[in-house]
């Protein structure tokens, strides 16, 4: 057998170093994290001897990120000593290329404190996160309180004064999310203060108990034995149970509450017995008990059907929309394309599919006019199981290149704009340059590629607009129609500079293609190298015109040959 490895496998190389604290302790179970320049990333965890190694890691620079544990007061870092990612060094990972990279992680500041109920216990095993206020901290630190109701939020990041200031939320089954001390409102949170080193004790917290709300569930038959109840109030969702027709929610914050129950066999329903989010009930008081929140719920009806297409189509979903578009229901389909939407109440519903990764158009199911086809749905039965044809989509497909290495480039954004259903549709190419976009409605439709990077320091390439344009003005469009398959392959100009322009053509044309020239205007003549260069012209002589294809070559870009409609019938795009 012989094994054919993509390009990046086989140029997958290692990384690897070690975490230690102040003093040279090895840090054990931090997690080192290594990040591409798309910002892709893999990670792993450091052993007792605070070693870590990636192993085939595609071959790519990377910035290297090294995250402490809970349980060590020590600060997270980039490596080159930064806490910003664009600051970090860069590694090339590759072929011959084994970097090792080490960090010795600085003592961060602690804040510690206790939390108890109402009646003075403590609360055990609730989350106490730090959020920065005004610190460089970007990966959340926090805690989970002990038997004592105690916890200690370790590894807190101060600022470039040396001091953080951090709000704390607490999180707890039980209690309504909240921040300290004890406030539903951010802006009455606290911001504590801690430098590093530093350990603050805040002292003893009282949470706020919130509201309870309980009632009953029943079905046709009586009480329900079982199902589940979700209680809303106040931007936070608590689920709950039903057991023997009875269910209780505690910890809600007061507000509006909304509650609706689902059971198996039975119409998902919303207090009192409706189809849909309808009756709230206020209780605006902090310890407000709503003891009567009765449910009523129907049998369930069913929405059944039977999806015409090709191949597998167990990876297309649908979705039941009822008339105002306030409950959605969705299922997935079987391999031959069959569903059923279950839980519903009886009505009037619209169903779109999502099929477009399969080939197929992401849409409602439609009449021949066009029209959204609503289907009845009888109250507490099944509709007749109907056959619904999946209409083909349009499909793009391509490499995405350098315009004169011909490397595939990783990370490219393809777009598409439909011009008549202002369709957009977008892919990310892969390491290899690949990409396809596919379920793309009939329409005419504009193309193009561009590379935006994320760090000034990492490489870049320009925009190209099909059929090979750098100036969107100029720009072609293509009709796609039912079951076409088209083929784009741009070739993107190098811009590592990030001025806007080709920097083989700065360097043609007298300018610095290793630094941001675009709004000069080199020959004094009006217009800036950027719009020289999007013009097609000279920016290094006064007198001159503009080309008769105005920047015309931008890629060697391929495509299938397709109906085209003239630039100048388009939607205008400003230069």
């Amino acid at each position: 057998m012989i094994l054919v490895l993509a390009p990046w496998l086989a140029l997958a190389g290692t990384l690897e170093g070690t975490i230690t604290g102040d003093g040279g302790a090895p840090v054990a179970n931090a997690t080192v994290v290594a990040y591409d320049q798309r910002l892709n990333y893999a990670w792993v965890n450091t052993d007792s001897s605070g070693g870590y190694r990636f192993e085939a890691l595609p071959a790519n620079p990377y910035r290297v990120r090294a995250i402490p544990p809970p349980t060590r007061n020590l600060v997270e870092e980039w490596a080159g000593d930064t806490l910003q990612v664009c600051e970090a060094t860069v590694f090339e990972v590759g072929e011959g290329a084994t970097p090792v990279v080490d960090f010795m992680l600085e003592e961060g500041g602690v804040l510690r404190g206790t939390l108890r109920d109402t009646d003075g216990s403590p609360v055990v095993g609730a989350l106490v996160s730090a959020h920065p206020f005004d610190s460089q901290q970007s990966f959340l630190r926090a805690d989970v309180t002990d038997e004592a109701g105690a916890f200690v939020v370790r590894g807190l990041v101060p600022d470039e004064s040396g001091i953080g200031v951090f709000t704390l939320e607490v999180e707890a089954a039980g209690w309504p999310d909240q921040l300290l001390p004890a406030t539903y409102d951010a802006d009455e949170a606290e911001p504590y203060a801690v430098a590093a080193a530093q350990d603050r004790d805040l002292g003893t917290f009282t949470l706020l108990d919130g509201i309870r709300v309980s009632g009953t569930a029943s079905g046709p038959e009586g009480p329900l034995p079982e199902a589940m109840v979700r209680v809303y109030s106040s931007r936070q969702l608590v689920e709950g149970s039903v057991v023997d027709g009875a269910w209780e929610v505690v910890g809600l914050p007061p507000g509006e509450v909304l509650a609706w129950v689902r059971a198996e066999g039975l119409a998902t329903t919303w207090y009192p017995d409706a189809d849909r989010p309808d009756e709230r009930i206020p209780a605006l008081d902090e310890g407000a008990d709503l003891e009567v929140v009765d449910i009523l719920l129907p049998r369930e009806s069913r929405l059944r059907g039977r999806l015409l297409g090709e191949g597998d189509l167990s990876l297309v979903s649908v979705l039941a929309y009822n008339d105002d578009r306030t409950v959605g229901v969705g299922a997935l389909a079987e391999s031959d394309g069959s569903f059923s939407i279950g839980g519903i109440h009886g009505g009037d519903y619209t169903l779109f599919v999502y099929a477009a990764d399969e080939g197929y158009l992401d849409d409602f199911v439609r009449d021949p006019d066009g029209a959204k086809t609503v289907f009845e749905v009888p109250a507490e039965a099944d509709t007749e199981s109907m056959e619904i044809p999946l209409p083909p989509g349009g499909q793009v497909w391509g490499l995405v290149s350098d315009l004169y290495g011909g490397e595939p480039v990783y990370g490219a954004t393809v777009l598409l704009e439909g011009q008549t259903t202002a369709t957009s549709r977008t892919a990310v190419t892969a390491r290899d340059g690949t990409f396809a976009i596919t379920g793309l409605v009939p329409d005419t439709w504009q193309l193009w590629s561009e590379y935006r990077h994320y760090c000034a320091a990492d490489p870049g390439w320009g925009a190209v607009y099909y059929p090979d344009r750098v100036n969107p003005a100029l720009a072609g469009v293509v009709e796609i129609g039912a079951g076409d398959a088209v083929e784009w392959n741009p070739g993107l100009p190098p811009d590592h500079d990030h001025d806007g322009m080709d920097d083989v053509w700065e360097s043609d044309h007298g300018l610095d293609p290793t630094r941001d020239d675009g709004a000069e205007d080199q020959d004094g003549d009006g217009f800036t190298n950027a719009e020289e260069y999007l013009l097609g012209t000279d920016p290094d002589a006064v007198v001159e015109e503009e080309g008769e294809c105005g920047a015309c070559s931008g890629g060697s870009a391929g495509l299938l040959v397709l109906p085209l409609v003239p630039w100048w019938t388009r939607r205008r795009t400003r230069v």
